[in-house]
């Protein structure tokens, strides 16, 4: 069994798994079975309320990443402020009695238990007490970076699509709902899908970016924009909109998931419409030499893309 919240389900998450997957394949024959027990919730939003958290993934992702890495029993939990105030002890007593767990597979900076006091060596005499072994297994690394949910976050941050992508071993992907706008891309010849994603997501930095988006079981090249529109507004909110590449279709209250390639630009700020309406046509140059060959675009529902209000500034 391995414990914790596997936000993202990147590399290091993997590199775990796989030691997790590998140790029940050498007791094969005796009926052990891996498990992962994931937190539905993260538990800095009972230790911490005010902290505001962005994440990786939605519950329903993380859950079908951890079940492609080929373990069957993913078992999710919510971490409650009773949880958070038992003991290591507790806390293992309760994985031996209802799931009987032998062994614990965990991380070097792991900790469990009312302020954290479950770390290693406290687990390691838990297990000689109470006949489960602790395997802690050491940090993965890649090209010198310590591989976790915060430095994904850090590259994000910063528009750097594709170190998240070296760092979670797939590209960054987010997802919403398709919802109108104030139809000002239309006006200027580049109408685009608004999409409304979960607030605590995290997004990459404001900019234009080149993306796959999946709509309606069908993918389409697209230049998506993530910003506050400084040219037509000074305090708007912060949208995420896409121009779908060579589209034509009607996509209000479609479901889009956006997988993104690389940054274009960051956002900027134009003097006017016209010289805003320039530099798209730049960026769509860029979005397409970045994405070619295009993805396949079939199964495209008929009707007008109408749907919000053109690329922030």
């Amino acid at each position: 069994m391995t414990v914790g919240v596997f936000d993202g389900v990147h590399l290091g998450h993997q590199h775990l798994i796989n030691h997790l997957a590998s140790l029940a394949g050498t007791q094969r024959g005796t009926q052990i079975t891996p498990v992962i027990v994931t937190f539905k919730n993260h538990p800095l939003t009972i230790l911490k309320p005010d902290i505001s958290l962005a994440f990786l993934t939605t519950l329903s992702d993380r859950l079908g990443l951890l079940h492609q890495t080929g373990i069957e029993n993913v078992l999710p939990i919510t971490f409650s402020r009773d949880l958070s105030l038992m003991s290591a002890e507790e806390f293992i007593t309760i994985l031996i009695d209802t799931v009987g767990m032998t062994s614990l597979i965990v991380g070097p900076d792991f900790a469990m238990g009312r302020d954290r006091l479950g770390t290693g060596p406290l687990l390691n005499r838990l297990g000689e007490q109470q006949g489960f072994s602790v395997h802690v297994i050491p940090p993965f690394s890649l090209e010198g970076r310590p591989v976790n949910s915060t430095k994904i976050r850090e590259a994000l941050s910063h528009g750097n699509v594709d170190l998240a992508k070296r760092l979670l071993g797939r590209r960054y992907k987010v997802g919403g709902v398709i919802e109108r706008g104030e139809g000002r891309g239309k006006t200027l010849g580049f109408p685009t899908a608004n999409i409304t994603h979960p607030t605590d997501l995290a997004l990459p930095a404001d900019g234009i970016y080149a993306a796959n988006i999946s709509i309606n079981h069908s993918i389409h090249a697209a230049a998506v924009s993530i910003g506050s529109k400084p040219t037509f507004h000074s305090n708007s909110p912060r949208t995420t909109e896409a121009y779908i590449l060579d589209f034509d279709g009607d996509l209000y209250g479609y479901y889009a998931d956006i997988e993104f390639v690389d940054q274009i630009r960051p956002q900027k700020e134009f003097p006017s419409a016209d010289a805003l309406v320039t530099e798209m046509e730049q960026d769509i140059l860029k979005v397409r030499s970045t994405l070619t060959p295009a993805p396949n675009s079939a199964h495209v529902p008929a009707g007008h893309l109408e749907n919000d209000g053109g690329f922030h500034g």
